[in-house]
């Protein structure tokens, strides 16, 4: 196959950003001086949450039939999206295959949505910068994942988003943090990984620099990413890919009849709902220091050589 020139360019790229290896953490946050501190916490390579409650909705190829390939999964903590499937909170009733006591609990809980840790903190210094302690500050989060079952039977991911928010008693409180888009998800064992990459574009009109974005000093300044000495927002604004995944071992992947509850939605179809406790951590990964700077070389160098040829 001959390829054009725009086509060896678009070629070398894919090759240069295969070469641009990225690696998770470590990062430190930065929410500004308060009673703690500088603002400035130790070093963290993950997020932790413990103990949240994962809503996942089923809706088989057949309605009412088995969960099988092909069926649809809805994944969610968020109460208004629940409802609109026709999930109300702090129901009960019988699982599928009659055993009874499933409990499906409201997911509007602070308690339910909150980040836990800052993973792993220099055990010397243990800055948190007072984080989850009484008149400190903490993050919220919001999810909603889609995806389905494989045709060899395997659960998967490959859409849906990851929000995070700042909360606190100061002025900061509730603006969002991060936009964690799903990509794709990765399954071993217990263990179910969501992958994906994370913008600050909130709005999502490909412009990452509006009020609320980072145009706010709070947000564009929070996040810091220690091997390249830039904010998570300059690395965006720099092109940069920023990645994140989400670990999160939910037992078994694919649920038992026994953890099911039947409902009928509003549209009339029946689905299947279970509930189970999310542990989870998260990583990010930015491009190594210098990736983007080789990037932007190799694009000159493709661009002089067409340059040549064209004389």
């Amino acid at each position: 196959m001959k390829l054009t020139k725009l086509s060896k360019i678009a070629a070398s790229l894919v090759l240069v950003g295969a070469a641009a290896q990225a690696v998770a953490g470590p990062v430190y946050i930065n929410r500004g001086a308060s009673i703690f501190g500088d603002g400035k916490t130790g070093e963290i390579t993950q997020l932790g949450l413990t103990g949240s409650l994962a809503t996942s909705i089923y809706e088989p190829v057949v309605p009412g039939g088995p969960i099988g390939p092909g069926a649809k999964i809805y994944d969610t903590n968020i109460k208004s999206i629940l409802n609109n499937f026709g999930v109300i909170g702090n129901t009960t009733g019988a699982s599928i295959n009659g055993t009874p006591g499933v409990n499906i609990k409201d997911t509007a809980s602070s308690g339910q949505r909150n980040i836990d840790a800052l993973n792993p903190l220099d055990p010397l210094t243990d800055d948190t910068e007072g984080f989850n302690t009484p008149g400190g500050w903490g993050m919220s989060f919001n999810y909603y994942f889609t995806g389905g079952i494989s045709a060899g039977g395997t659960p998967y991911f490959n859409g849906g988003y990851f929000d995070l928010f700042y909360v606190s008693g100061d002025a900061n409180n509730g603006k969002q943090l991060l936009h964690m888009k799903v990509n794709d998800s990765d399954i071993a064992a217990a263990n179910l990984d969501i992958l994906g990459t994370f913008t600050f574009d909130f709005n999502g009109d490909g412009d990452i620099t509006d009020a609320n974005e980072t145009a706010d000093p709070f947000v564009a300044g929070f996040w810091n990413d220690i091997l390249s000495g830039k904010t998570f927002a300059e690395v965006e604004g720099d092109n940069g890919i920023l990645s994140w995944s989400l670990d999160t071992n939910v037992d078994p992947p694919i649920p038992t009849p026994s953890q099911l509850r039947a409902f009928v939605g509003a549209d009339g179809k029946t689905r299947y709902v279970r509930q189970s406790q999310l542990d989870s951590s998260i990583d990010f990964e930015v491009p190594e220091p210098g990736t983007l700077s080789l990037l932007g070389l190799s694009m000159l160098g493709l661009a002089a050589g067409a340059r040549r040829k064209m004389k």
